[in-house]
């Protein structure tokens, strides 16, 4: 008797389900590690790999992504499967741990045989005293937008428009408490003592820099990729000039970081 593939992946996945813990969330481990789980694909990067975009399936105790490849020896005509296999060895609503079974998962770790996650927002910045942050993003190959920004602890915007950036030249304005209060909430959830960059060649990507002065020290950040825990940081800063008021400044003003 042959069992449907998607009724044998339920079965197998009721070993897991029966906990009632449910995987698919953001996990982070104690050296910038971090992994999102969601319906379709994971996230997962360790510091120093470029992060990685899989799909996945669950085959009891095991978290299997995969990626389809073809050759070009074979004229491209046949699609292949790469698997890459972790066992999970500990899974609850706060902590997971999963244990690279080949060699092909142990290039996504960057050659850790087991990394401990704890879920993400468990891990975050105990006291947070916000002066000032700074963001830079150049352009790409794309249209991806020229900016500079700075956002103070009074909620004052100084924002500098380049070419693709939703308004050119400069501007000020007033962020809103509702999004300053979530500029603090993301900056609490972005290990901003851990940040650090590591070398790399990328041709095609925008270059961000990013500081931050917080609780009497200075983080300052610069790369095309930033650790994945920036995430959500990056993408608060890349939308809200969208979402202030914006004024035009009467007179040019710079924006300077620390290198």
């Amino acid at each position: 008797m042959k069992v449907p593939f998607t009724l044998l992946l339920t079965l197998l996945w009721g070993t897991l389900s029966a906990q009632n813990v449910d995987i698919k969330k953001a996990w982070v481990g104690d050296e910038l590690e971090y992994i999102k789980i969601d319906s379709q694909r994971v996230d997962i990067e360790v510091f120093g790999n470029y992060r990685a975009q899989k799909q996945y399936y669950l085959l009891g105790d095991t978290l299997r992504l995969y990626d389809h490849y073809t050759l070009s020896n074979e004229s491209f005509a046949i699609e292949h499967i790469r698997n890459y296999d972790f066992l999970i060895t500990t899974l609850t609503d706060t902590n997971l741990t999963l244990m690279a079974l080949d060699s092909n998962a142990l290039t996504l770790t960057g050659g850790k045989k087991t990394i401990k996650y704890r879920e993400r927002h468990l891990v975050h910045q105990p006291t947070l005293d916000f002066e000032v942050i700074k963001f830079r993003s150049t352009t790409c190959h794309g249209t991806c937008p020229s900016l500079k920004l700075q956002i103070d602890k009074e909620k004052k915007l100084l924002f500098m428009g380049g070419m693709y950036a939703i308004k050119e030249g400069y501007h000020t304005g007033a962020v809103p408490d509702s999004l300053f209060r979530s500029l603090l909430d993301i900056l609490k959830l972005s290990e901003l003592d851990k940040l650090k960059t590591w070398e790399q060649h990328v041709m095609d990507a925008p270059t961000y820099t990013l500081e931050v002065h917080y609780n009497g020290q200075i983080k300052y950040l610069k790369n095309p990729f930033l650790p994945a825990v920036t995430k959500e940081l990056i993408w608060y800063l890349l939308k809200i000039s969208e979402k202030v008021e914006l004024t035009k400044a009467q007179e040019p003003f710079d924006i300077n970081f620390i290198k």
